[in-house]
């Protein structure tokens, strides 16, 4: 498992498990460019390793599962990825269901401002 530094957090693994952040740092995304199919995340710090086809996607977690409210995905595969959120829900300024395109060695940083909204930074 990674520590949360090299999932590009400024803080360590212990202090990120005291206030309840959660990591998965060895993500090899699928889908098929599908929401359906995507890999389902459970963390709130999150790095892809593994994005060889242009299709590859994730998913972000359910309203009723998401204890946060914020999530951080890192994509430090081959290609972009197809982030996406959960059914029925949406990324700022995407329609309802639709990916955000997370680049190669990119992060998106992702907040919840209603209960079916994400808002973003990609970084």
């Amino acid at each position: 498992m990674a520590t949360v530094a090299q999932l590009g957090l400024i803080m360590t693994a212990d202090h990120a498990s005291r206030i309840g952040y959660t990591q998965d740092a060895n993500i090899v995304a699928t889908g098929n460019n599908s929401q359906a199919n995507a890999y389902q995340l459970i963390a709130n710090a999150n790095r892809v390793i593994t994005c060889a086809a242009g299709n590859d996607s994730a998913k972000l977690m359910k309203f009723v599962d998401d204890k946060l409210g914020m999530h951080m995905v890192t994509n430090n595969g081959a290609v972009n990825l197809n982030l996406f959120p959960a059914v029925g829900e949406q990324i700022t300024l995407l329609a309802v269901n639709a990916a955000l395109v997370v680049g190669v060695n990119k992060t998106a940083l992702l907040w919840r401002i209603s209960p079916t909204l994400f808002t973003y930074i990609l970084a």
